[in-house]
């Protein structure tokens, strides 16, 4: 990943942020930026080189400190399938920090909020298919 600064309009050419420095054999596909943390997710084991991995439930959030690069993984959550890029996987409503959690096998397949480095579950869909999302009605 790369960044622009707010108020510039070139790449920052002092900052990046390499998956395979944070995971060996990761990818980036979502991410959420608040207060000088980017929140992301990352696999557990490297992906397959056909990805035929991606599937599975071996995807785990971070956050990582947007200036020293220090990755903490946050506790509270089984592992999960993989988000897509799925704008809504990692999201902010009111302040608050809600990561999507699939996990078929344990039967999750809902949101849980950030607080600190650990996440509680706030809801959990239970139905056949997959969540892909919610957002706030106003």
């Amino acid at each position: 990943m790369i960044r622009i600064k707010k108020g510039e309009t070139d790449f920052d050419r002092n900052w990046i942020l390499k998956a395979n420095d944070l995971q060996n054999g990761a990818s980036i596909a979502t991410a959420l930026v608040k207060g000088g943390k980017i929140y992301i997710e990352l696999p557990s084991t490297p992906l397959a080189a056909n990805f035929s991995n991606l599937t599975s439930p071996i995807f785990e959030y971070y956050v990582v400190d947007m200036a020293t690069g220090q990755k903490t993984k946050i506790e509270g959550m089984p592992q999960h399938d993989y988000s897509y890029a799925n704008d809504y996987g990692i999201t902010e409503i009111d302040g608050k920090i809600y990561f999507w959690v699939r996990n078929p096998s344990q039967k999750v397949d809902g949101y849980y909020v950030l607080d600190g480095t650990k996440a509680t579950q706030v809801f959990n869909v239970a139905h056949e298919g997959s969540l892909w999302g919610f957002a706030k009605l106003q």
